[in-house]
């Protein structure tokens, strides 16, 4: 994206949140840093994490702004989160795919210290980054978060805004998505989406702030679509009615319980798709303490059981297969009819 295809807006906000968090350099020089990272949010490759990625963000942190102890240091985090960017072959396959939240970090803190920003902002911002897939919790005594918690909980959940985006942008999102990973073969790609837009409607609420809660009904709508899509779609590419009839009846006659949030062991080759907004987080479901589903719930609930099951039925048929191969090679070639 070049100087003149930046939207006006964009480089004042930048300006203004950098001289915000008390930076030193001139303006011309904060605007030089500002281009330089645009560029490298127009870097090839980028389908749908590029620059529209970051301007929407952009614009989700001023709904919530609000609801964050300090709101420029939380859009410079925006600004920094993805600067690095791959969904290489070996990345994907090693949760280190998509937006590199630990190179990205470790790149906007050079930049904001050469332009003066104090360093103790810095490591702030950089610590927002690095903990994008870390949800705190308030603390016990007062039920009150902490700022430095309350500014991550706005960058997260923007970040997930896009999840409650309209229906055909919702779609143009999915297959953005899919381009970046055109390289990942057609059903192992499925599986790794299926697996977070299962994780993510497990969880008692997808937004924490209050603000966003706004866009809690629209973003599982969103997800509860796709993730028939993607049921539809492996059930054809390899059938698995037969656990999917068979999980439904025994789900159907079971009492209704609460949904947990606990992890599959991953196979060596399984994808891991990158940025939060593909990857659901690892070890929080937002909300209150365990309670009964609603009739609702359940029936999602079920759904998710169904779209874990045949997950599992898939890779199970997959490691079947594997083993024979590796069986039948080890005849002698002549053995083998």
């Amino acid at each position: 994206m070049s100087r003149t295809d930046v939207p006006q807006w964009v480089t004042q906000s930048f300006v203004r949140s950098v001289s915000a968090v008390g930076a030193t350099a001139s303006r011309e020089e904060i605007e030089r840093i500002c281009c330089h990272l645009i560029e490298l949010w127009s870097s090839p490759g980028r389908s749908f994490h590029n620059t529209t990625h970051l301007f929407d963000l952009l614009g989700h942190i001023d709904t919530l702004a609000a609801e964050a102890h300090n709101v420029d240091v939380v859009r410079l985090a925006a600004w920094g989160h993805g600067l690095v960017f791959s969904t290489d072959g070996q990345a994907i396959y090693t949760r280190n795919g998509g937006e590199d939240r630990g190179a990205s970090a470790a790149l906007i803190r050079k930049y904001l210290l050469e332009l003066g920003v104090p360093e103790d902002t810095v490591e702030e911002i950089r610590q927002l980054i690095v903990h994008m897939r870390k949800h705190p919790l308030p603390t016990p005594e007062s039920g009150i978060y902490e700022p430095a918690d309350m500014n991550l909980l706005v960058l997260t959940d923007a970040h997930l805004g896009a999840l409650a985006n309209q229906p055909q942008k919702y779609k143009t999102y999915m297959e953005k998505v899919r381009e970046e990973y055109a390289h990942v073969p057609h059903t192992q790609y499925l599986q790794a989406r299926l697996e977070v837009v299962t994780r993510l409607l497990g969880r008692r609420r997808i937004y924490t702030t209050p603000l966003a809660a706004q866009w809690e009904e629209a973003a599982r709508q969103n997800l509860q679509l796709e993730q028939q899509r993607l049921l539809a779609e492996l059930e054809k590419d390899a059938p698995a009615s037969a656990v999917v009839e068979e999980n439904t009846g025994d789900l159907a006659a079971a009492p209704e319980s609460t949904v947990s949030d606990a992890e599959a062991a991953a196979p060596s080759q399984t994808v891991h798709l990158g940025s939060s907004l593909e990857t659901a987080s690892d070890d929080f479901e937002p909300g209150s303490p365990s309670r009964p589903l609603t009739p609702e719930e359940a029936k999602q609930a079920r759904r998710d059981n169904i779209a874990r099951a045949t997950l599992e039925k898939i890779e199970r048929a997959k490691e079947a297969k594997d083993r024979e191969r590796a069986r039948l090679d080890a005849f002698p070639s002549g053995l083998v009819e």
